[in-house]
């Protein structure tokens, strides 16, 4: 109640990767990513830094392209060239504020796919509350938002990341330039 997400009416499919305390291999969540794409998941979002340079999630990333699907994954919100290696496995989303420069907090280098906003997101807080938020952990769940948009048209998982990247802004800005591309606006 009081937030909605991009993709409002997409269904989405919970899986559990990691333990109580949010820890636990990169195997674990390949095999929920694996297990979302024979499942008929078509977008799955990692919000985990340093997922992206795991050569078991980009395995798993691969197998849900081979089914039409896309992953993406947060650049993380160490404020440095992270020197992880640029994979075509998934999509890679750093984070910008609300000029669309990317943030001081936000990794970034040549790993990254894609931009997203991710500073001062109005989101949900426990107990009820509301509040803002600042991460590369919600870059790449609008990002996902916006590929489950564009793949609601009939498009695969590769065509949506074609669009996405060649429809992004100067600097790989995306959500609001496909998003307004798409809603007509």
């Amino acid at each position: 109640i009081g937030v909605i997400g991009v993709a409002f009416n997409a269904k989405i499919m919970m899986t559990r990767a990691l333990d109580d305390g949010g820890w636990g291999p990169d195997s674990s969540i390949a095999s929920a990513i694996i297990y979302a794409a024979d499942n008929g998941a078509r977008v799955a979002n990692i919000s985990y830094a340093g997922v992206a340079g795991s050569s078991a999630i980009q395995s798993a990333a691969n197998y849900m392209k081979s089914k039409g699907g896309l992953v993406v994954v947060s650049a993380g919100n160490a404020g440095i060239s992270e020197s992880i290696a640029p994979t075509t496995s998934m999509v890679v989303v750093s984070a910008t504020d609300s000029a669309d420069n990317k943030t001081s907090w936000s990794s970034y280098g040549s790993f990254v796919t894609l931009s997203a906003p991710g500073a001062g997101i109005w989101s949900t807080n426990r107990g009820g509350a509301y509040g803002t938020w600042n991460g590369t952990s919600f870059s790449s769940p609008l990002t996902a938002g916006v590929a489950a948009l564009l793949m609601a048209t009939g498009i695969d998982g590769a065509q949506a990341e074609k669009l996405m990247n060649s429809t992004a802004l100067d600097g790989g800005v995306i959500l609001r330039s496909v998003a307004a591309r798409l809603l007509g606006s």
